[in-house]
């Protein structure tokens, strides 16, 4: 069937593998006067989607420093993997802290623990919590004293807010 892309106005045939007549006429009758994309215009799409995505990410990981005041460390590589692994690092930040938002870890002292450019693309499709596992089992040492300030800060918190009683109140 010959197509007219609605972005480019390329006419290209799109086609699809049918096992009789019928079904390949039935094919055709269901897709008739559909707009399909060629393949540079849904590649391009695809693409923008992805830089969309990206930018996205970027920009909330930027704000979920900035509140936490803290920054990322700069990661070492080339810069296309620099680049490459920011941005998978910055996805894995978004997915652990909506997945968690009330960790008692500081999630960008583990994060902060990996950097390396290499870690990050070999990691990849991981998802935020199993890179975080990954990042835990080769730096124990270092993830242990985060969880210690963790709990300590937890701790001083709980001291802070806990209520003060009066001089005349008795424990009944």
């Amino acid at each position: 069937m010959t197509v007219t892309c609605p972005e480019c106005g390329e006419e290209w045939r799109w086609s699809v593998n049918c096992y009789n007549r019928r079904e390949a006429e039935e094919w055709e009758a269901k897709h008739e006067g559909e707009e399909r994309l060629c393949k540079a215009c849904w590649k391009a799409e695809r693409e923008e989607e992805r830089n969309a995505a990206r930018r996205e990410n970027r920009a909330k990981a930027e704000e979920l420093t900035a509140k936490a005041g803290k920054t990322l460390v700069r990661l070492t590589g080339s810069d296309k993997q620099v680049a490459w692994a920011e941005d998978i690092r910055a996805r894995v930040l978004v997915e652990v802290m909506e997945a968690n938002p009330s960790a008692k870890v500081d999630v960008l002292d583990i994060l902060n623990l990996e950097p390396e450019a290499r870690f990050w693309i070999d990691n990849d499709g991981v998802v935020g919590i199993g890179v975080l596992e990954k990042i835990w089992k080769g730096n124990k040492f270092d993830c242990m004293e985060i969880m210690r300030r963790a709990e300590a800060a937890e701790a001083v918190k709980k001291d802070v807010e806990r209520p003060k009683r009066s001089e005349g109140e008795n424990d009944e």
